[in-house]
């Protein structure tokens, strides 16, 4: 059981390398196809994926390529990222952006959208080394546990 659970995460770690890949070698009029979503609802932060899943079920129904559906989803998911963070320092004038979390572990996803953000001028901080998974917020409750043992209340809500 160990050895396939090694194996599985390896095949999926070489599709998304594949799949990264072959996202730097498509012309951009590939690139920038996406599923159509809208960026807000009502004025609040609200991203509506119906019609994400709505396109790739009519595309799957079309027999349209597997992998053109997954680069269309990862489009649309970066597109949508990077013009949500746009549209927030346009109201805030908040220019820094953390991408952090295990959905940054996805090797397509983290370039896009990182490249993105720094092309439209956003200071992009990232992990380096720390996991943006799990085991970095493990790390994270550690300090805060630190810094409460040594009695610096001050320093672990600041």
């Amino acid at each position: 059981m160990f050895e396939f659970s090694i194996e599985f995460w390896g095949v999926i770690g070489i599709i998304g390398l594949l799949i990264s890949t072959l996202l730097l070698f498509l012309p951009n009029r590939l690139k920038r196809r996406q599923y159509l979503f809208p960026r807000s609802v009502n004025e609040k932060y609200i991203i509506d994926t119906d019609n994400i899943i709505k396109g790739i079920i009519n595309d799957i129904k079309s027999n349209v390529g597997k992998e053109v559906i997954a680069i269309k989803f990862h489009s649309s998911i970066i597109n949508c990222t990077v013009d949500m963070c746009k549209k927030i320092r346009e109201e805030s004038n908040i220019n820094c952006v953390a991408l952090s979390g295990g959905v940054f572990q996805n090797i397509i996803l983290f370039e896009g959208i990182y490249n993105g953000l720094i092309s439209e001028g956003f200071e992009v901080f990232t992990h380096k080394k720390i996991p943006c998974n799990d085991s970095g917020i493990s790390f994270g409750q550690l300090m805060v546990a630190r810094e409460a043992y040594k009695g610096d209340v001050n320093n672990v809500y600041s």
